[in-house]
């Protein structure tokens, strides 16, 4: 505010997060609390869960995470998406997915009030946004002990970090006109489809989700 903005600062101070911890703790959540989901729990029973919670819009890059999701199938067929939220793009994320023939891996569950079971039943979160500041998806995902895998945008690499996460270096930019590349490179998809295969390793995720709460 200072060194950017130029303006005073003897007015300004950090506010902190509004979320309730214990609200957020995965013991005390029934995932009968959503109906959609428990109906679908034998699609995701036995298989590692990976969440994409939030908006459907261009900046959060859904068709980007079809792809890295379409990579990560290749090296392991058990696994499942669950994408929760609605937005612009939500048809044409269903039509990719079609196209991709890896439908029956990816659960579309629209906007979704309570989200918490979601967190419970995954075994990592991603955020593979090219613009963010720090999403309170990270937080609630931390306090579920759900291990977050993350673009390195805003501050998100001040919460998440090796011991509860990754953070993936984006190549693509956020466009300054609005308007956004659909090009991505295969490097980039590689960065994340690794750091989300680390994240889901037994080992490793068990390790991770010990963190979570903690940090």
């Amino acid at each position: 505010m200072l060194n950017l903005m130029n303006r005073s600062i003897d007015n300004v101070e950090p506010v902190y997060i509004g979320e309730d911890e214990k609200q957020f703790e995965q013991e005390h959540i029934n995932i009968e609390e959503v109906k959609i989901l428990a109906d679908n729990m034998d699609k995701i029973k036995d298989k590692k869960v990976i969440l994409f919670l939030c908006r459907i819009s261009e900046e959060k890059r859904p068709m980007f995470m079809l792809k890295v999701f379409e990579k990560l199938l290749k090296e392991d067929k058990n696994l499942v998406l669950l994408v929760v939220g609605d937005g612009p793009i939500l048809k044409e994320m269903k039509n990719g997915a079609e196209k991709a023939h890896i439908t029956e891996n990816i659960i579309f569950f629209g906007m979704q009030e309570n989200v918490k079971p979601f967190y419970k039943v995954s075994d990592v979160t991603v955020i593979c946004s090219l613009i963010e500041g720090l999403t309170i998806t990270t937080y609630e995902s931390l306090a579920m002990n759900t291990p977050v895998v993350t673009a390195d945008v805003g501050g998100q690499k001040e919460l998440v970090d090796e011991t509860c996460g990754r953070v993936v270096q984006n190549i693509q930019v956020a466009p300054k006109d609005g308007s956004y590349d659909r090009n991505y490179t295969e490097e980039e998809i590689e960065r994340y489809a690794k750091a989300i295969a680390e994240g889901l390793d037994d080992k490793n995720n068990a390790k991770l989700k010990e963190n979570c709460r903690k940090k």
